[in-house]
Order: structure tokens, then sequence, then C-alpha cells
């Protein structure tokens, strides 16, 4: 656990670096942690859940796309 938690926190560190950058790589990223946190049920599941939505929907695909 002393290391897990602080390795978790750089993680979404860098994710939430990337994605104010609104870098594709975060994109991945943030499908990866909130797959995760969708084991933490009920809460959890509910949140990560919405967050999965609107990173890979239509909509969170226009924005980080090129264009």
């Amino acid at each position: 656990m002393l290391i897990l938690i602080p390795v978790l926190g750089i993680v979404h560190f860098v994710t939430a670096f990337g994605l104010w950058g609104l870098h594709s790589w975060a994109r991945i990223l943030t499908g990866l942690l909130a797959g995760i946190g969708l084991l933490w049920f009920p809460i959890g599941t509910i949140i990560n859940g919405y967050v999965l939505y609107l990173v890979f929907s239509v909509k969170g695909s226009m924005v980080f796309s090129d264009e």
C-alpha cells in the first residue's frame, strides 16, 4: 500500500494534466482508471460509469479529435 497509493496519485496527476491539455493519450488513461473505479460499488460505479460515458461518447471523441 505504501507504493500503490503514491503511484496511483502520480498516474491520476499525469492523467489530469493530459486531460487539461486535451491530449489523446489521456483519454485511454482515463478509461483505464475509470474502469478500475467501477469496482467501488455503488458510488464509484455510478461516477466512473458516467466518466466512461463522457470520455468515450461521440462528444468526447470530438473534443479529443485533432480537428
